[in-house]
C-alpha cells in the first residue's frame, strides 16, 4: 500500500502532500479540530502500541548489507515480519488517486437527491 502511494506521488508531483491510509487522515483531521489532542493520546499510548511480547534471542544478524530475516529458512523479501497483520489496500488512498472520480460521483449524488427532494417540496 505504502509503495503504490510513492508511486503515485511520484507520477503526480503536482500535490503538496498525500495521506496514506484512513488513519493518517484521522489523525489529521483530529489535529486540525482539536490540536493538543492526538499528541496527549499518543504520549500516553504510542511507546506501549510499538512493543511486542516476543522476546529476541539476541542471535539475530543485523546487517545493512544482508538481510536480516528472523530464519534463514525464511526470507520475508521486500516485506517483513509484519506483513501478516498489514493491510495490502486502503480506500482512502484508492479514492483520493482519483479525485476527479469521486468529485463527479459526488455532484452526480447532491444534483440527484435534489432532483428527488425538489418535486415534494413544491406539492
Amino acid at each position: 500500500m505504502a509503495a503504490r502511494a510513492v508511486v503515485n506521488a511520484a507520477d503526480h508531483p503536482h500535490r503538496k502532500q498525500y495521506y496514506v491510509g484512513a488513519s493518517t487522515a484521522a489523525t489529521i483531521l483530529a489535529n486540525k479540530l482539536a490540536p493538543a489532542l492526538p499528541d496527549r493520546y499518543l504520549a500516553r499510548t504510542g511507546y506501549a502500541s510499538q512493543q511486542t511480547d516476543d522476546s529476541e534471542s539476541g542471535t539475530r544478524t543485523a546487517n545493512l548489507w544482508h538481510p536480516a530475516d528472523e530464519a534463514l529458512a525464511h526470507d520475508y523479501g521486500a516485506h517483513g515480519s509484519f506483513d501478516e497483520t498489514s493491510h495490502p489496500r486502503s480506500a482512502q488512498a484508492a479514492l483520493a488517486r482519483h479525485r476527479g472520480l469521486v468529485s463527479a460521483a459526488a455532484t452526480g449524488a447532491v444534483v440527484g437527491l435534489g432532483a428527488v427532494i425538489q418535486p415534494r417540496r413544491l406539492r
